[in-house]
């Protein structure tokens, strides 16, 4: 029987990758489905990363907070060649050189930082709501993995009946998508069915780890245990 469960799950996981191929990633260390792949996003990853770089996280009255140069995040920006024209043609934004600058800014500045910035040696069973200045993570336990991904296919059954709005995003899914939740963007029933088998896929007992960014659609999901 343990071996049948285990041939299922490799089916599974395989499967995922062959329906989702362009749009999807499979880790070779551990089962990491994330929805980015074509080339703006790929593009946003690296100006992300480098304003990553150029942050520090400090003590500062009695919380942490994003510690960085104004110039040297606006030089990044500036410099970066980035399509914003074709990034605002996928999600439904408006962003230029400056609106970004600003949003990139605001962001860092009201993002709440974690207390415990040392991570956890081992998660397992782990609920919890932590951010970055460009994303929001949810650490949940493998019973609430296991509500989110009914929700979510609610989420996606409410889409494919024709509404729109943040009035569909039910349960545990207007937690994950309230702050980040776009009308006009990429989200659409297939997006929510995909997170939800992507949580799915990576239940194990011990839960799972999901990051949303906060400036597109693109998530990912790990197993707590590989986290």
């Amino acid at each position: 029987m343990v071996i049948m469960k285990k041939l299922k799950e490799k089916i599974l996981k395989i499967l995922l990758v062959a329906v989702l191929a362009v749009p999807f990633f499979l880790s070779n260390s551990s089962t990491v489905l994330a929805y980015e792949s074509d080339t703006i996003d790929e593009a946003f990853k690296n100006l992300q990363n480098k304003i990553d770089s150029k942050l520090d996280i400090v003590y500062d009255n009695g919380e942490y907070v994003y510690s960085y140069n104004y110039d040297d995040i606006k030089e990044i920006i500036y410099n970066s060649g980035f399509d914003f024209e074709q990034f605002n043609a996928k999600y439904g934004t408006n962003y230029d050189k400056t609106s970004f600058l600003n949003a990139v800014i605001t962001s860092i500045d009201s993002t709440k930082l974690h207390s415990n910035v040392a991570p956890i040696a081992n998660y397992c069973n782990h609920d919890e709501s932590t951010q970055g200045w460009n994303y929001y993570r949810e650490f949940m336990s493998e019973s609430v993995s296991k509500n989110t991904v009914s929700d979510l296919r609610q989420t996606a059954t409410n889409f494919r009946l024709g509404g729109t709005g943040v009035g569909l995003l039910i349960g545990t899914v207007s937690k994950l998508f309230g702050g980040v939740f776009k009308l006009g963007t990429a989200y659409d029933a297939w997006y929510f069915d995909t997170l939800a088998n992507s949580i799915e896929v990576n239940m194990s007992g011990c839960g799972t780890v999901t990051d949303i960014n906060k400036f597109t659609t693109v998530f990912t999901v790990w197993d707590q245990r590989d986290f």
